[in-house]
């Protein structure tokens, strides 16, 4: 309905996204909701306050505003909505310091207002034109936008903000924002030495290392650590426990038993990791968890090099590897370093 004529007398009545035009509009319903469909893909990348505001209001005033033609032109296979250098600034300002599903800010991945605005862009599908989103200095939509919203910004589980580590060499990832230092990442390192080949050297091995790295590090371990004088609980999602445990439990742990006998579900798995409270020492707590807030960070699919399970297997008996008494020796170091920052 682009450059239809605002319809006044008939306002829209089943709007429920952009309801600030429901009695002067240039969409239908049906575009309002092909709208809201393509921002729900987003999930919760915007976060939850004013940046996620904010990239809906922009949305709305493409599809919607009743002088959508002062800043919407029409082109074959496109249409380029033009915004207001100040508007894109404020909405770069709402969204910088959001967190990215536990893994970095915003502004970390778009350095760039305009980088951030073009991130909305739509490409072409069939007989639908792509949407190009464009900054000028002078001219363009020039809405209000919300200011960013603290409960968006990274957080560190002992309350601080989350610092550039350059010199983090297993947790790498995290060089740019990071809630840990090397002298954590080397304890985390001996811990996971101490495990020799367990875990070999693919896609286990690789998840083990994102799992500690995640809860170590990760610029917004305040949401899912959460940190008291006798215990640091990591929560992570069913999804995140399912793909390490499925990566790792065909491995042989000891010549006899893989993985999968030693720790017969993801939950075992992951809690295999805890270590019990030592002195003055907090335990430390691998949990899965459906909290909205628990880490869900991205792991590798199983490898070949981690299904060749034993020469000689008991399916009967369960045992405990017995590396993992010399992982709880490695994490008490871990476990104190931490609790000394608390």
């Amino acid at each position: 309905m682009l450059f239809a004529i605002p319809d006044k007398q008939l306002p829209l009545k089943v709007i429920v996204l952009c309801t600030e035009y429901a009695g002067s509009a240039c969409c239908d319903n049906n575009t309002e909701a092909l709208l809201a469909a393509h921002l729900a893909g987003y999930g919760s990348y915007f976060g939850n306050g004013g940046c996620k505001e904010n990239v809906r209001r922009v949305g709305c005033a493409f599809i919607c505003d009743p002088n959508q033609q002062t800043f919407v032109t029409p082109a074959i296979g496109v249409l380029t909505g033009t915004f207001n250098k100040f508007l894109v600034d404020n909405l770069y300002s709402s969204c910088q310091g959001v967190c990215i599903n536990n893994n970095g800010t915003i502004g970390e991945q778009y350095t760039t207002a305009p980088g951030l605005l073009s991130s909305l862009n739509i490409p072409a599908q069939g007989p639908a034109p792509a949407i190009v989103f464009t900054e000028s200095n002078t001219t363009g939509y020039n809405g209000t936008m919300q200011a960013a919203s603290a409960t968006d910004n990274c957080v560190c589980f002992d309350g601080s903000s989350p610092a550039p580590q350059p010199s983090l060499t297993l947790c790498v990832e995290y060089r740019n924002s990071a809630c840990c230092v090397q002298s954590y990442e080397a304890l985390l390192i001996g811990a996971i030495n101490t495990h020799g080949s367990e875990f070999g050297n693919s896609s286990c091995a690789e998840n083990v290392r994102r799992v500690g790295c995640g809860f170590l590090c990760g610029p917004n371990n305040g949401r899912y650590v959460q940190a008291t004088l006798s215990e640091f609980k990591g929560n992570f999602t069913t999804t995140l426990a399912t793909a390490a445990y499925d990566s790792c439990k065909d491995r042989c742990m000891d010549g006899t038993h893989t993985i999968q006998q030693t720790y017969p579900d993801a939950t075992s798995f992951i809690s295999s990791l805890n270590v019990p409270q030592a002195g003055l020492n907090p335990a430390v707590t691998f949990s899965v968890s459906t909290s909205a807030t628990a880490y869900n960070g991205a792991m590798l699919p199983a490898s070949s090099a981690d299904q060749q399970g034993c020469a000689s297997t008991n399916s009967d008996t369960t045992t405990t590897d017995s590396s993992a008494a010399s992982l709880v020796v490695s994490s008490v170091l871990l476990v104190a370093a931490l609790f000394l920052s608390f």
